[in-house]
């Protein structure tokens, strides 16, 4: 099992401080910089996930609640006091974090007189005063990176769509590149969790479009995505079409009536009812964030997020990495007794909204499919994902309903909030070098994995040694970062097959 002392002792550390135990510090930075030369030293760029990024907002709206007299830039997302939050999601209002989707632009608009951005530099990649690459960080330092010279952060707007990172996020993170590039003398390595994997394949596939396969062949080393949802997720969509809550509820513990089914679980999940929370004060699209909002709240969140491109195009998408390609049914509609079941394909989402009057909606899932993520990008990939979680997998909703109540969850394997159809994407590309499976680890948690921070340092120093003797760790010896987020016992509860 990989320690502080093991991880030095791979890299080289050790042995550089060994070879001259009274050198000076001029002396050892030069051995340093030798090991750089000699293994590699790639510049890391982190990029943000979605949701883990801070938003802030200058509301300039006259005679608002939600505007103070002297307008300034301020904490959105995260900001846990009651009355910012309010205004974020739109309980006082329109909410600052709206938007308005233009389907012949496929770009988005802010409320008259209300701007967002994600704040800047590592205020961005960070939630609630917590930053979320922490461990990355102290890791990399640890190895001779440097943050800001050789760490650099990439956050943006995670609400938006491709189209509107196009017009500032994706040039903003070229000129990052290619800066870190200059001044180093070495391609980059991109990495992140989550959404920073597909919003990463987008970027790719937009400056391949724009200026050429040979930019990043000469600008990017390598792509190491960390639990991406190349196909989006179960999870995601079921926000979209269920409702807002719908997302975070679990076989213990549902919204709306939800129920839950594991066909794969071992041992089988417990059929007792979950209780039914949806009266109750709740943890609901904030819950693991620290902020209790009540399920009265439950229909402004809804809105606010069926009006973000990001969670449609976080939905699942027809999978162009098979040949044909696959468009999967990942929503059932049950009908009558005597009645035969309707299986919706992903491709067949637009239309679902559009049966229930939803226009709006639609529009979003047509330009979601448009700019999915699921072919090769064409750089040197390193795949990182968990699984053998409880993960959202497919959904049913009773056909007469606006499926906003009486879901059937159906578990399957995933990292807890990705299903593996979609975290699987990218070992089917020819560019992907290999892929680092993690058992057991919540989505969220990957980047406290010291196995997981492993392989984005040797994809940094390009040791290829290093990269070809990993091997996937037991879930018993999963090292991991301390935090009271990181607990291999509550992880253990939500396993697919227990006995494994």
């Amino acid at each position: 099992m990989a320690n502080v002392l093991y991880a030095c002792i791979r890299y080289g550390i050790v042995g550089i401080a060994l070879l001259a135990p009274a050198a000076n510090a001029v002396r050892r930075q030069h051995a340093a910089d030798l090991l750089h030369k000699t293994v590699g030293h790639h510049p890391v760029i982190v990029v943000g996930p979605l949701l883990g990024q801070t938003l802030e907002v200058k509301d300039e709206r006259w005679l608002n609640f939600c505007s103070p007299l002297r307008p300034t830039w301020t904490t959105a997302w995260l900001n846990t006091g009651i009355s910012a939050l309010t205004c974020a999601i739109g309980v006082a209002g329109t909410p600052q974090l709206g938007l308005t989707f233009d389907s012949d632009t496929n770009r988005t608009s802010s409320p008259h007189n209300v701007q967002v951005r994600v704040a800047p530099g590592w205020k961005g990649l960070s939630l609630a005063g917590a930053e979320v690459y922490d461990a990355l960080v102290k890791r990399l330092e640890a190895e001779g990176w440097k943050k800001d010279v050789d760490i650099l952060p990439m956050p943006y707007d995670w609400r938006l769509g491709v189209e509107d990172w196009k017009q500032e996020a994706f040039p903003r993170m070229r000129a990052l590149i290619e800066g870190a590039v200059q001044r180093s003398g070495s391609p980059v390595v991109l990495t992140g969790i989550s959404m920073a994997a597909p919003f990463t394949h987008s970027f790719l596939m937009w400056m391949k479009k724009t200026v050429g396969a040979s930019w990043a062949a000469g600008h990017v080393q390598s792509f190491v995505p960390v639990g991406g949802p190349f196909n989006g997720a179960v999870n995601a969509l079921s926000a979209v079409v269920g409702g807002a809550l719908l997302t975070f509820s679990t076989p213990k513990s549902a919204f709306d009536e939800a129920r839950f089914l594991c066909p794969s679980c071992n041992p089988a999940l417990d059929q007792v009812a979950p209780k039914n929370v949806t009266s109750d004060l709740q943890q609901s699209i904030l819950e693991k964030l620290g902020v209790f909002v009540l399920d009265e709240l439950k229909g402004d969140l809804t809105e606010l997020v069926r009006g973000l491109p990001s969670i449609y195009w976080m939905s699942t998408g027809v999978d162009y990495s098979t040949s044909p390609p696959t468009d999967k049914t990942y929503v059932t509609l049950t009908k009558a007794a005597g009645k035969s079941s309707e299986n919706v394909t992903a491709s067949q989402m637009p239309s679902l909204f559009r049966r229930i009057e939803k226009p709006a909606e639609a529009a979003l899932f047509d330009y979601a499919l448009s700019v999915g993520t699921t072919e090769d990008p064409g750089v040197r990939t390193h795949c990182v994902y968990s699984y053998n979680v409880q993960t959202f997998a497919h959904l049913s909703f009773p056909e007469e309903s606006d499926y906003s109540e009486r879901a059937v969850v159906y578990l399957d394997d995933g990292d807890g909030t990705v299903h593996m159809d979609s975290l699987n994407v990218c070992e089917r590309w020819k560019s992907t070098v290999r892929s680092y499976k993690i058992p057991g680890v919540p989505h969220a948690s990957m980047m406290g994995v010291n196995q997981v921070l492993d392989v984005i340092v040797a994809a940094a120093k390009d040791d290829e040694g290093a990269l070809a003797a990993w091997k996937s760790p037991d879930f018993v010896d999963l090292d991991v970062s301390p935090s009271p987020a990181n607990n291999l016992t509550a992880w253990a509860v939500n396993l697919i097959d227990k006995v494994m």
